[in-house]
């Protein structure tokens, strides 16, 4: 159940069976988010733990302002993956996240205002039973 007031701008509750989750708004009417929300998204094979929670933190940041977040990962081959995660809706409880491979030669890093480093591939996790990229804000990690 979630319930959300007329003013975008103020909290809604999320209940999903024993949990209440109170999911607080920015300015710009987009939720603000804990940057562990995005664990059992994407993920990136050794990417160093600071990389990492720099790189959600900008995800959350950049959702909080503008309701989708984007960002360049470089591998060591010179290849990357371009991240990007989506809000759904006007009842915001979920995103929708994807990723774009790019061979080296194919993008430039200058062009991308969030650029991260990690020395290998990356995986995405699918849920449900068609395996969509979504996940619900208050869902755990692995579900």
């Amino acid at each position: 159940m979630t319930n959300r007031p007329e003013n975008k701008t103020q909290p809604y509750l999320v209940v999903s069976g024993a949990r209440a989750i109170c999911v607080k708004m920015s300015d710009r009417k987009y939720p603000i988010l804990p940057f562990t929300v995005f664990d059992g998204t994407i993920s990136f094979a050794n990417m160093a733990a600071d990389e990492e929670r720099r790189l959600h933190i900008d995800l959350a940041k950049q959702i909080a302002a503008n309701g989708f977040a984007t960002a360049l990962v470089v591998n060591d081959a010179g290849n990357a993956f371009q991240v990007v995660y989506l809000l759904a809706g006007e009842m915001p409880i979920r995103f929708y996240y994807h990723a774009n491979f790019l061979k080296k030669g194919e993008f430039t890093e200058s062009s991308f205002s969030s650029v991260y480093r990690s020395p290998g591939g990356m995986s995405i996790t699918g849920r449900g039973d068609s395996r969509e990229h979504t996940k619900m804000f208050f869902s755990k990690s692995g579900s």
